[in-house]
């Protein structure tokens, strides 16, 4: 039940409803048995079925208890996916600097040795996973080249280990996010055309969604402006389907940016009313600032409603600084500029 539950993981999605099912029945027959061997992995898929469909202050404690009971086992590699979940946790709740300490103890304590087996056992490899998830916490607090960095060592290591799930994920965090977080579409598009044959060949349902949605933005900068969209609103529901609501408030951000590109504002400002609504809902602040910071920028260009957009803008950078996140603060204040320009200020 367990291992097919975990591999059920990649290929049903991190969100479907019946694979979290399965990790709850696991975990009661667990205890009635009192087969404690088993109740890490099993803990560990209930923690990332959580994280794509929970608010993210359960899915913290919910970690939190998992490093509970990785303190019991004498296998290191239960601490260290322990560490790994809670970073995770904190991560997408917008606490990068707590989010770091945990991603690089996981990290920097990985022994290839001992440890790659435990891929298996969990569906992900530790070093990968920490390492993708790392790589974001570092960029959003200004060390762009060690994120890149990171990412060149998740992508090798998971090549090297020939583990498809876990180079599917440092492809989408390591080459897909990233080049996107750094405006580079041609790149953006060359990782999302290798991801997107890994993910068919895989049956990584949910990976082949959010390519999709990347892929759109890419074509979309790139000059085909309503192919872009179009291939973004598919992977978007798409992704929705699959029961994992992790990313939305980006991808549906990035949608709305595109729809103020081509100045419809209000399909724009629709897509950021949607993101912002998920922020407030789950608890995913990792990208509020920007969303805010788009939501001004759609209100300002749109005309009318100064007064809103002053207020999103200025919510945009006490987020960011709250966050001490460096190229948010940045944006936002390049956005706070051209406010006070067009305003005559």
């Amino acid at each position: 039940m367990v291992a097919l539950a975990t591999v059920q993981l990649a290929t049903k999605g991190y969100g479907a409803l019946d694979v979290a099912a399965a990790f709850t029945r696991a975990k009661e027959r667990c205890h009635e048995l009192g087969r404690s061997e088993h109740l890490m992995t099993v803990m560990f898929g209930e923690w990332a079925c959580g994280i794509h469909r929970q608010p993210l202050d359960d899915v913290i404690r919910l970690s939190r208890r998992l490093k509970r009971v990785a303190k019991s086992s004498e296998d290191i590699a239960d601490s260290l996916m322990g560490d790994h979940a809670l970073g995770n946790s904190l991560l997408f709740s917008g606490r990068f600097a707590q989010a770091k300490m945990y991603l690089s103890r996981t990290a920097q304590a990985y022994d290839e040795e001992r440890h790659q087996k435990h891929a298996l056992r969990y569906g992900l490899d530790l070093l990968t996973a920490s390492l993708s998830q790392l790589l974001m916490a570092e960029w959003a607090l200004g060390g762009s080249d060690e994120a890149a960095e990171m990412a060149n060592r998740a992508i090798g290591h998971a090549e090297r280990i020939e583990h498809g799930n876990s180079l599917a994920h440092a492809l989408i965090h390591g080459g897909l996010f990233l080049q996107q977080f750094q405006s580079n579409p041609t790149e953006t598009l060359r990782h999302a055309q290798r991801l997107h044959e890994l993910a068919e060949g895989g049956g990584f349902r949910m990976f082949v969604t959010w390519c999709r949605i990347l892929e759109g933005w890419a074509v979309f900068e790139l000059g085909e402006q309503s192919k872009g969209i179009a291939q973004m609103q598919d992977g978007i529901r798409r992704s929705q389907d699959t029961g994992s609501i992790l990313y939305q408030p980006y991808f549906l951000t990035l949608l709305g940016q595109c729809h103020g590109a081509l100045l419809d504002f209000d399909k724009g400002l629709e897509s950021v009313a949607d993101a912002l609504r998920l922020v407030k809902e789950r608890g995913e602040r990792w990208y509020a600032a920007e969303a805010y910071r788009v939501k001004g920028e759609l209100l300002m260009r749109g005309g009318g409603d100064d007064a809103g957009a002053a207020l999103a803008l200025r919510h945009a950078l006490d987020i960011a600084r709250q966050q001490k996140n460096v190229p948010f603060t940045q944006r936002v204040r390049t956005s706070l500029a051209e406010f006070d320009i067009v305003n005559g200020r």
